[in-house]
Order: C-alpha cells, then structure tokens, then sequence
C-alpha cells in the first residue's frame, strides 16, 4: 500500500471499482468495490475461447494517482466453444 506523509497527516491513494475486462474476470474472486491501494494488483483471466491479446499484460494495477493501469483486453482465439445448456 502506497502511504505518504503531509504535515503529520497520513493519506491513503486508493482506486475505484476493479476495471470490467470483456469476456474476461477477475482470476480470483475479488470485490468489484472493495477498496484497493497504489501498487496492487489484480489479475484477469479470459474466458473460454479467448486470449489476451499480444502484448497485453493479464492484470491491472491501483497507480499512485488513484487510477487502474491499462485495463487487459480478451480477444477470439479461434477455438471452438461449447456451451451446455
């Protein structure tokens, strides 16, 4: 957790809502609302028939000045799905 000190006050930089990542989720169970902190870090995985797409990295990080990194983005991998209904 990133902390600085003003004047003897203490502050915490937190960010918002964990990012919604298309045709992706968070790897663990996460609160979308819980409060995170500059420099963690939540990793996504994507669903089944999808990939990050090149270059893309599979998490997100709570920045300094209270905002997500670049969020991860899932394309088609060109394998076949199939779904149970």
């Amino acid at each position: 957790m990133y902390q600085y000190l003003t004047k003897g006050i203490r502050f915490s930089v937190s960010c918002g809502n964990v990012p919604k990542v298309q045709f992706g989720e968070p790897r663990k169970p996460v609160p979308h609302s819980a409060p995170y902190f500059a420099s963690e870090l939540v990793e996504y995985e994507c669903m089944p028939g999808f990939e990050f797409g090149q270059g893309k990295k599979s998490h997100v990080t709570c920045q300094q000045d209270g905002s997500w990194s670049e969020s991860p983005v899932c394309i088609f991998n060109g394998e076949h799905m199939y779904y149970v209904a």
